[in-house]
C-alpha cells in the first residue's frame, strides 16, 4: 500500500478537477490550484511533499530552491489538457498523476 502523499497541483482547469478527484479516490491529500506556480503562489506548497505542474512549465531556480527549503521532495509533470479535451484524455491524465503519487 502506498503512503498518502500531500501534494499541490498548479494550473488545474475546472474540467480537470472532477477527473483528478475521481482518480484519487481520497488516497492522497491533493490541493488543486488554478494558478500557475510562481513566487506569489509558492505558499500553497507549504507542508506538501510533492508539487504537480503542467508539462512545459519553466520553473526558475529560485522557485526550485524555495520548494526545497519548504520540504517539497518531488516535482511531478502532468500532461496539458484543455477545456476541449475529451473525457478519455482527462481520465488518462488523472490516472497517470495518481500513479505517479502512488509510486513516491
Amino acid at each position: 500500500m502506498s503512503i498518502k502523499m500531500k501534494a499541490v497541483a498548479y494550473g488545474i482547469l475546472s474540467c480537470e478537477r472532477e477527473y483528478l478527484a475521481t482518480a484519487n479516490q481520497k488516497k492522497h491529500d491533493i490541493t488543486l490550484i488554478g494558478n500557475s506556480l510562481t513566487e506569489q503562489t509558492l505558499f500553497y506548497a507549504a507542508g506538501k511533499q510533492a508539487v504537480i505542474v503542467p508539462e512545459n512549465t519553466n520553473i526558475p531556480s529560485q522557485i526550485t530552491e524555495a520548494l526545497t527549503k519548504m520540504g517539497v521532495d518531488h516535482v511531478l509533470i502532468r500532461e496539458l489538457c484543455s477545456d476541449e479535451s475529451e473525457s478519455e484524455v482527462l481520465q488518462k491524465m488523472a490516472a497517470r498523476v495518481i500513479q505517479q503519487l502512488d509510486g513516491l
